[in-house]
């Protein structure tokens, strides 16, 4: 796993996140959609948080430690709660408190990957960098 490589579904269903997970193995786990508190907005269905939650639980407890998840980014509405809960079983977790229109979102992640893409900033500072640049 010395070679990044992305693998995009934008039309996953909740009902197949495990199964990619399972057969991708990410080592960054991307979740870009709608959410509320309690669930995230797949392109055809909702996915409770506690659900979503045990699923990757599952996957880290039974995984080889070179194929867990070591970062989660819930770049959803109101997805902090369960960045909270993932953060037990993942080293790094990002999510959001309050509502989250889709040009911020998109801004957000385009500003992370391009810090985390220098490869010369820790995580924390390329988060805070994400947050406020304007590229």
């Amino acid at each position: 796993r010395d070679k990044v490589r992305f693998v995009q579904d934008c039309l996953a269903s909740a009902d197949e996140l495990p199964i990619k997970i399972s057969e991708e193995r990410p080592t960054i786990l991307h979740l870009g959609c709608h959410g509320d508190k309690s669930f995230l907005r797949f392109f055809d269905s909702k996915a409770h948080t506690d659900g979503l939650v045990q699923v990757i639980r599952n996957h880290q407890e039974t995984c080889a430690p070179a194929d867990q998840i070591r970062l989660a980014i819930a770049n959803a509405c109101m997805s902090y709660e369960l960045a909270v809960q993932l953060s037990d079983s993942i080293d790094f977790v990002i999510g959001h408190q309050h509502q989250l229109g889709d040009a911020v979102a998109l801004k957000f992640t385009k500003n992370l990957y391009h810090f985390m893409g220098k490869g010369k900033l820790s995580l924390k500072k390329c988060f805070e960098n994400a947050k406020t640049a304007d590229l």
